[in-house]
């Protein structure tokens, strides 16, 4: 089956899962910085196939963070996207702004996206 995604082709099929956190069962041959059994979680692109919801997922080692063993898998997976999203919106879209104004800012985006903007408007 050819499943068309931004252009692109594969005989793969897609799993779906961006937000993703577990234990690494192999690396490659030349990764240094991840080894098996430490725990990493990641933001998945969506070029990756190997989504979270697989029994298995596959990233690049500058995707992944390891994950301290105190903060639970289910907690590291709202992460990556709510933190990115904030950062994008913050340091790549406003950043030569004076003011910010973060409106219901009560939400996993809005949260990270105050501390952020209180780090930047301080600097």
């Amino acid at each position: 089956m050819i499943l068309p995604m931004l252009g692109l082709a594969s005989e793969k099929k897609r799993v779906l899962g961006l937000e993703v956190a577990g234990t690494i069962d192999a690396v490659g041959k030349n990764v240094n910085q991840f080894k098996a059994g430490n725990r990493v979680y990641y933001l998945r692109s969506i070029n990756n196939l190997d989504g979270g919801f697989a029994e298995y997922s596959r990233t690049t080692t500058h995707t992944a963070s390891k994950l301290p063993r105190e903060i639970p898998f289910g907690v590291a997976a709202m992460v990556p996207a709510a933190g990115f999203t904030a950062y994008q919106a913050v340091i790549q879209k406003l950043r030569p702004l004076p003011i910010i104004l973060i409106h219901g800012g009560a939400g996993e985006v809005g949260g990270y996206a105050i501390q952020l903007a209180k780090i930047i408007l301080r600097a």
